[in-house]
């Protein structure tokens, strides 16, 4: 299926909803998902949608997205208000181009996670990932402004962890971060807090 030009192209507000191999092509919003709703997206592309390509609202959305790619607009997939510990699995994509943040979570602390990001190319956005639970087997390059990678602080509960991956090329490498067999390389600042 193809959503373009609107101001949602998908709108979730409660059961479940999979979306296979669809675009999304300037829309205010690709996908919208609110409180209680779990979504399931793969091998779908977003490009060009002004706000996010995903965004969800809410405590408990559960989701996987795989296989997708994220072009272009404000933010490739941003989580506001995520308060509680569900699984939210992000693999196989890739993010490039976004104004804002490729990846946003407004929490990552205590009980509030973050997602999880695997197997995913990260790349020439102007700030990177901000506040995910985990990066593993991922390659971020190209963060033009920001941190490629930020937690959310420096306790154990808020750090994001770092696994396999490469980053390198960015403005800054690593904030607030556990990093394990990682390869950080060629950033203007490697690692803080």
């Amino acid at each position: 299926s193809s959503f373009n030009n609107c101001t949602k192209g998908i709108y979730i507000n409660s059961g479940n909803l999979v979306v296979e191999d669809s675009q999304f092509f300037n829309n205010g919003y690709g996908i919208e998902s609110d409180d209680g709703s779990y979504l399931e997206v793969t091998g779908s592309d977003f490009e060009g949608n002004g706000n996010y390509g995903i965004h969800f609202n809410g405590n408990s959305p559960y989701y996987l997205i795989e296989d997708c790619t994220f072009i272009g607009g404000n933010y490739g997939l941003y989580h506001q208000s995520n308060g509680s510990q569900g699984e939210r699995i992000i693999k196989d994509c890739e993010f490039q181009g976004a104004s804002n943040h490729a990846i946003y979570f407004q929490y990552n602390s205590g009980s509030y996670w973050g997602g999880q990001i695997y197997n995913s190319s990260i790349h020439d956005n102007v700030k990177g990932i901000y506040r995910a639970k985990s990066v593993t087997n991922s390659l971020v390059f190209g963060t033009s402004t920001d941190w490629a990678i930020w937690g959310s602080g420096s306790g154990s509960t808020e750090i994001t962890y770092v696994r396999n991956s490469t980053i390198t090329n960015n403005s800054g490498a690593v904030q607030y971060c556990d990093v394990e067999n990682s390869i950080v390389y060629f950033n203007n600042d490697q690692q803080s807090g």
